[in-house]
This record gives structure tokens, C-alpha cells and sequence, in this order.
């Protein structure tokens, strides 16, 4: 009675080397997993300073849409009294129209920062 034992030298050589290989694809999945992790924390400081932005870019079209209605308004009392051309009203009312594009912009940037976050953190 005896015990047999066999040393594969090229088994062993080979098992270590898929040991390495495996390891090595682990390193790399742990790095990308960080990588991942800082690129969506970065991208959500973006998105939470865009709506920062946004807002604040709401606030001024809100306040020149508030401008050029009043403006419109002189323009037309102008107009009732003849004290202007007709192309003055149209600017008036052109530039009107302006400024409200310009704040419905704004709200569907705000709108579309808060979906990038939504997104982000998954909560969509």
C-alpha cells in the first residue's frame, strides 16, 4: 500500500496562471466599478447645478416676459393715442413673443435637469 503522487509541473504552471488571469480581471472590474462610481457622481453635480441654472434663468425670462407685456401695453396706448408707427407695436408684440419662448425654454431645461437626475439616481 502506497500512495501514488503525480506532479503535473504544466498543471500547475497553467492553474497559476488562470489564477493570475482571474485576478487580474477582478482588479479591472473594481476599477471600472470606481470609475463608474465618480462618473455618475460627477454627472449628478452637474445635473444638480444645471437646475440651479435653470432656475435662476426662469426667473429672469419670467421677469422680462413681465417687461415686454408692459411694454406691449405702453406700445398700445401709444398706438390708441397715435403717438407711435404700427411696426412699433409689432416690435412690441414681437419681442413679446420672444421673451415667452425664451421662458418656456428655460422650464423644459429645468424639466429635463430634474429628469437627469431622476435618471441618475434611478428613482425614473
Amino acid at each position: 500500500m502506497g500512495v501514488n503522487l503525480k506532479w503535473n509541473l504544466q498543471e500547475l504552471v497553467s492553474n497559476k496562471q488562470v489564477l493570475t488571469q482571474r485576478n487580474l480581471i477582478r482588479q479591472q472590474a473594481l476599477e471600472n466599478l470606481l470609475n463608474t462610481q465618480e462618473q455618475v457622481s460627477s454627472d449628478l453635480e452637474k445635473a444638480y447645478r444645471k437646475i440651479g441654472h435653470t432656475k435662476a434663468l426662469i426667473e429672469v425670462a419670467q421677469k422680462a416676459v413681465r417687461y415686454r407685456n408692459d411694454e406691449l401695453i405702453v406700445q398700445q396706448d401709444r398706438q390708441a393715442a397715435g403717438l407711435n408707427l404700427k411696426t412699433d407695436l409689432l416690435t412690441a408684440q414681437s419681442n413679446l413673443a420672444k421673451a415667452q419662448v425664451d421662458l418656456l425654454s428655460a422650464q423644459l431645461n429645468y424639466q429635463l435637469a430634474i429628469l437627469d437626475i431622476n435618471i441618475l439616481t434611478g428613482s425614473l
